[in-house]
């Protein structure tokens, strides 16, 4: 087992297939798409539902092409639970979030940051819970 899944591994020996890795990037991605539009539901209204539909589809692409190698990678270096899912769907969240708000505003804002960091780190807890399961003894 390597450092970090020493780190991480705290009685959290899990095992997925590749459907239960489906289904949590899938269920992940409906989770993500509910939290923006809960999100925006307030502001938005009637409005928020068809920007939770956009951001599904934006929620499944990042789930899919952006997260997918790295999660990979902590899947082969043991770092299998929900914890290190949550850290590293927060941090992931949080760059892509950085760069598109540089990119489109050239500043960083703080609520828009700590609420993509929130919602990273749910939507990873929530593909960690999906797609693994304990380890048969």
């Amino acid at each position: 087992m390597s450092w970090l899944g020493r780190i991480f591994h705290g009685g959290c020996e899990r095992t997925t297939t590749l459907g239960r890795a489906v289904t949590g990037l899938t269920m992940g991605a409906l989770v993500g798409a509910g939290l923006v539009f809960l999100g925006t539901a307030v502001v938005l209204g009637p409005l928020a539902i068809y920007v939770g539909a956009v951001s599904l589809f934006f929620w499944a692409f990042g789930l899919f092409v952006i997260a997918t190698p790295g999660w990979w990678l902590l899947h082969r270096l043991g770092a299998r639970c929900q914890t290190a899912a949550m850290i590293y769907g927060g941090g992931l969240t949080l760059a892509v979030e950085a760069v598109y708000l540089a990119a489109d505003y050239g500043v960083l804002r703080g609520g828009p940051m700590l609420l993509a960091g929130l919602s990273g780190a749910a939507v990873g807890w929530v593909v960690a819970r999906v797609a693994y399961a304990p380890a048969p003894t």
